[in-house]
């Protein structure tokens, strides 16, 4: 199964510039199919536009996740870079609550398809609220728009507790000869608790589960002691590794990450995960119902917004993330996702 998930989840790292220049050439044709606005030499229609006159007032990027999080940080940098490439207002709007379900159920049923309700999402924390919580939607309520980044899981420590002297093996060592005495923050049924399960399924590690409506206040929470490890994008914890007051003990994939490259990943410690499977595949989505033209042309936008000059400014600037690619391969990680995450939910007893 890894190599199967390596093979499709890879590529979305092709998302270079040469290749989204052919993207943006080509339009959003279905894998393998000819669009209806394809002229059969591969040349996207003229058709792809917005209603006249769109934009009348200020586009809302929603987040399902509180301020602060990683997938905040990622979405007022998109924001800014957006204002600065296209010229038009955009405002981030946090609808948070039930761990990203309130979020999620408010894109995928409420939110008008008109252009001004976009979604900044994490394609993987999407599946999970679908799969294993009571979501009153499904995957095809939604239409992905272009790719903004793969995150993984950060684990962090206090400074000052002994777990950030210690190596991640001897951390797992100390859990499992004392179980249940570590208490690990969570998002329930999200990608940080599924891999806070595969980690203590192989390693025989027992932590004490903590649970939080999102990454940042489990950082909180880290903080004042109430925890011993948190879950985590590096977002929301860049500023307190910065200054000392955190350490970060793993990365949940296997590749080492450019921001903490002498992190352990999990091909160090012996876990055997699939690669760009724990963390977050972050895209910019709109309501399914939304015309496919408008469709098209947002995804224009937002790609030429992502490759920008800005937009590296603005990632670099809050430590998230930034590897695009349009829309053709942000449909399909997010198809791949809901094909491949099952055979990981039910390895991790979740099935």
């Amino acid at each position: 199964m890894s190599m199967h998930v390596k093979r499709k989840l890879m590529l979305l790292r092709l998302g270079t510039l040469a290749l989204s220049a052919v993207l943006l050439s080509t339009g959003c044709a279905e894998v393998g199919e000819t669009s209806a606005d394809d002229d059969g030499s591969g040349q996207a229609s003229k058709a792809a536009a917005a209603p006249e006159g769109y934009p009348q007032r200020p586009v809302e990027l929603n987040v399902v996740y509180p301020a602060g999080g990683g997938m905040d940080v990622t979405a007022r940098a998109l924001a800014a870079a957006a204002e600065e490439v296209i010229g038009d207002k955009y405002r981030v709007v946090n609808r948070e609550g039930a761990g990203g379900l309130v979020g999620h159920t408010y894109l995928a049923k409420q939110a008008k398809p008109e252009g001004y309700e976009l979604g900044v999402i994490a394609v993987d924390f999407l599946f999970f609220d679908i799969t294993l919580r009571d979501a009153t939607f499904g995957k095809d309520d939604l239409a992905p728009l272009a790719y903004i980044a793969f995150e993984p899981v950060v684990q962090v420590v206090r400074a000052d507790s002994e777990l950030a002297d210690m190596e991640y093996k001897q951390i797992l060592a100390q859990a499992k000869e004392n179980p249940g005495d570590l208490r690990v923050g969570v998002v329930p049924n999200t990608t940080f608790d599924v891999f806070t399960k595969v980690v203590s399924q192989q390693s025989g590690a027992e932590f004490t589960t903590v649970p939080f409506d999102g990454g940042k206040p489990g950082v909180t929470a880290l903080l004042s002691g109430d925890i011993d490890i948190t879950n985590a994008f590096y977002g929301e914890v860049q500023a307190f590794i910065d200054s000392g007051d955190l350490v970060p003990i793993a990365i949940s994939d296997n590749t080492a990450y450019a921001a903490l490259p002498d992190v352990p990943t999990m091909s160090d410690v012996d876990i055997d995960v699939p690669d760009k499977t724990f963390g977050a595949g972050r895209m910019l989505v709109a309501p399914a119902g939304m015309d496919r033209n408008f469709q098209e042309y947002l995804a224009q936008q937002f790609l030429e917004v992502l490759q920008s000059d800005a937009a590296v400014k603005q990632f670099e600037e809050v430590g998230a993330p930034l590897d695009p690619a349009g829309i053709e391969q942000a449909r399909e990680l997010y198809a791949s996702v809901f094909e491949e995450l099952p055979k990981v939910l039910e390895e991790a007893g979740n099935g």
